[in-house]
């Protein structure tokens, strides 16, 4: 199936619930999310979780990556798993991790989004 919008950076409250209550969503998840505080889409502070989080792009046949963080406007990212990150954040750190959108790569596994697209281009590429 379609998993749509890594390249997004906010993730909307209604998303993350609809995901929890199908199951969807892990705990461990929740280790890598805040509430959005510097790079949010317009009313969103302080309500829309930051960075995006794609919990089923493990379990993807297509990746859609729609939203302005577009994997082709970064360097080449890894695909390797990230660790969760140390809290407390600094407010650099914060608004950094905030234009990084995460995608699952198992249920206990994140990564970023674009490592994933870069993985099927050449080294050349990048």
């Amino acid at each position: 199936f379609n998993v749509r919008g890594l390249g997004r950076n906010d993730l909307s409250r209604e998303e993350k619930d609809f995901y929890k209550k199908k199951k969807k969503w892990q705990p461990y998840f929740d280790k890598f999310v805040n509430l959005c505080k510097f790079h949010c889409c317009p009313g969103c502070q302080d309500w829309a979780w930051s960075p995006h989080l794609s919990p089923l792009a493990h379990k993807a046949v297509i990746l859609h990556f729609n939203g302005r963080l577009k994997p082709s406007k970064v360097s080449r990212r890894s695909d390797a798993p990230a660790k969760p990150p140390e809290t407390p954040l600094s407010d650099a750190e914060r608004a950094r991790r905030e234009e990084v959108p995460m995608c699952s790569c198992g249920e206990n596994c994140v990564q970023e989004c674009a490592g994933l697209w870069w993985k099927y281009l050449p080294k050349s590429a990048g």
